[in-house]
């Protein structure tokens, strides 16, 4: 059996390490004392908030997560302590699923690559395969704000161009 050297630094960091991973790891439980007294599942309290249950958006697994609305808004979002996949454990993904939807990037038209736009806007759409040059930046110099539906009108006609030109298996779906 191989010894392994260790000094007291390395030994007094690894424990500091390990003693920040247990404490670090309770804030993924969803104990929120604040939270606690929620309203049952589909029932409303006294100060109009709604709880539903209903499953997280993102990855495949199927978190159970409790969702607090109040006049029509989502205001709390949390594990579901009875749910036989997570048990009341939560990805912070899951745990902050709401946010994007109040975001003030949100409102009014859609977020284009100022590039990509130009490129979209030439005669015959340009070429179909052209790649950002700014691609990687999110400054906000590199966006150019397009309404709705001439946005989604360019990504499905470059979906479209991507399923014919590679085939259906080229394009993917994710969450």
């Amino acid at each position: 059996m191989r010894r392994i050297k260790i000094n007291r630094r390395d030994f007094i960091k690894g424990n500091a390490f390990v003693a920040a991973s247990v404490a670090g790891a309770s804030l993924f439980v969803g104990n929120n004392p604040e939270l606690e007294a929620a309203p049952v599942p589909a029932t409303e309290n006294d100060e109009g908030r709604k709880e539903f249950q209903a499953a997280c958006p993102y990855c495949g697994v199927g978190c159970g997560t409790l969702i607090q609305v109040e006049n029509g808004k989502i205001v709390s979002m949390r594990p579901d302590p009875q749910h036989p996949t997570n048990s009341g454990v939560q990805c912070i993904k899951g745990l902050t699923a709401a946010e994007p939807i109040y975001s003030d990037r949100l409102e009014g038209d859609t977020y284009v690559r100022k590039d990509v736009w130009e490129e979209w806007s030439k005669p015959g759409h340009g070429d179909p395969d052209y790649v950002s040059k700014t691609k990687g930046s999110f400054d906000d110099e590199h966006f150019v704000r397009v309404p709705y539906e001439k946005a989604s009108g360019m990504v499905a006609n470059r979906l479209a161009h991507i399923a014919k030109t590679y085939g259906g298996n080229s394009i993917g779906l994710y969450g």
